[in-house]
């Protein structure tokens, strides 16, 4: 207790202000650069916010949202096969079905 008594008084949080904007409607479109199929649009944008790539559940969304919003199909239209490079929110996958 006598230590803690003698340590500086604790600062205020410091942040800075983040207003959010839902966006009206989640749109997404795709092209291609080199190789790479490169994802963009409002829904990447969420699911950048949404997704920790570090767990696997998240990503298990993150694919269930690319299949249910047709993103995959999409891709399969456009060539991308297992080998693919896909870029989503500036992170790169491989296509797995």
């Amino acid at each position: 207790m006598k230590v803690l008594e003698k340590l500086p008084p604790v600062k205020p949080l410091e942040f800075e202000e983040f207003n959010y904007v839902k966006p009206d409607r989640l749109d997404w479109e795709i092209f291609k650069e080199g190789e790479t199929f490169v994802v963009v649009g409002s829904l990447v944008e969420v699911l950048r916010r949404n997704v920790v790539l570090d767990d696997p559940h998240s990503l298990a969304y993150l694919q269930k949202v690319l299949r249910d919003r047709g993103v995959i199909a999409e891709l399969r239209k456009m060539g991308a096969n297992e080998r693919s490079t896909i870029n989503i929110g500036g992170e790169e996958f491989e296509l797995i079905d």
